[in-house]
């Protein structure tokens, strides 16, 4: 989600899980131009989803400063703290804001 005005963005990443963690560690790898931008790791907490026979979590970066309109690789990293770990990547460009 770009900031308007401002050449800064806010990453989110979204899952769910199916243990009995009570938190998620994320840690976003931002890299740009072959370079590591930043690396911020954010906590979240579960929320019970019955309906999904477990629980969900959300993590939100803070206002991040990157460059627009130049290719962008997350790397994303989470562990919960039952010791269950995933990785995901993704390459995309981010829009103007």
């Amino acid at each position: 989600n770009p900031v308007i005005g401002f050449e800064k963005y806010f990453l989110s990443v979204e899952g769910g899980d199916t243990s009995d963690a009570k938190e998620v560690a994320c840690t976003f790898t931002v890299t740009q131009e072959n370079k590591v931008v930043t690396t911020e790791e954010v906590t979240s907490e579960l929320t019970a989803k019955p309906e999904r026979e477990g629980s969900v979590f959300t993590c939100t970066t803070g206002a991040l400063e990157l460059k627009a309109t130049v290719p962008t690789k997350v790397d994303i990293s989470l562990a919960d703290d039952t010791g269950a770990k995933a990785t995901c990547s993704a390459l995309f460009t981010l829009p103007k804001p």
